[in-house]
């Protein structure tokens, strides 16, 4: 067994922009708080999105419930509980969506009402469903079950026993230079190893980092997201194994070890 994520949050992350940049009055300010600018800075530039990341589990995102909730939750009656609504997602999937302020919630939806918590807490209380950011606003996010997982920094154990690795043929030049870079300035990190991995399972390619290091992980993996955005993937995700520093060599191309 393995620490692994699997796929690449920020990387995956679906920046809705463009679908309903129309429903914005014309000279409309569109961000209404310090959380809604990041939204929109990372929209623009994927090295932000880290800092919108962050920014989404220590802030406030609000669901939708068919309850009125008090302004003060703490004034709510003993033992009362908010039911969180779903609804199809505008792909025509099923959804939860959350959004970034009250206001959001009663502009979309003028029959129901927020229920707004600190982000860590509200999305831990909806995992494993499919979370749409600010459905019908002209920023929003996508975030799929695994995804959710991976933002809440949720470990995940995952056999790795089937797994098929491969040194590639032709070596993605431009992700083994930046994960070259990017990991060997982290000094907390020992050794590092890039292979090529079919999983049986799903019938899926993908690239397999491994990562020797006693570092914390959910850190690293912000540092690595941001240091793959925009770079050639070749179509495949990027896979994240971290295992010890004194953990036998890795498998494939190897980055770095010292």
């Amino acid at each position: 067994m393995s620490r692994l994520r699997l796929g690449s949050p920020v990387a995956a992350l679906l920046f809705l922009t463009a679908a309903h940049a129309a429903d914005v009055p014309a000279g409309a300010s569109w961000p209404h708080n310090d959380l809604e600018k990041l939204l929109v800075a990372g929209a623009k530039d994927p090295t932000q999105r880290p800092a919108f990341l962050q920014a989404v589990l220590r802030g406030t995102l609000c669901a939708l419930t068919d309850q009125k909730v008090p302004e003060d939750l703490s004034h709510a009656a003993p033992g009362a509980g908010f039911r969180i609504l779903g609804v199809q997602a505008p792909d025509g999937q099923p959804a939860t969506p959350v959004f970034t302020a009250p206001e959001r919630v009663t502009a979309i939806f003028p029959d129901k009402f927020p229920l707004c918590l600190q982000g860590s807490i509200l999305l831990s209380k909806i995992r494993g469903q499919r979370v749409v950011l600010n459905p019908g606003q002209p920023y929003g996010v996508t975030w799929s079950p695994d995804e959710l997982d991976h933002l809440l920094g949720v470990e995940r154990l995952t056999s790795i026993a089937n797994v098929q690795f491969t040194t590639p043929d032709k070596p993605p030049a431009a992700l083994v230079a930046s994960l070259t870079s990017t990991l060997g300035a982290i000094a907390e990190i020992r050794a590092a190893w890039l292979a090529l991995a079919y999983w049986p399972a799903q019938k899926e390619w993908a690239w397999f980092l491994e990562v020797h290091t006693d570092a914390q992980h959910q850190q690293l993996e912000a540092v690595i997201d941001a240091a793959t955005q925009g770079v050639d993937m070749q179509g495949k995700p990027l896979d994240i194994s971290f295992l010890p520093p004194d953990a036998p060599p890795g498998k494939g191309i190897q980055l770095l070890s010292r």
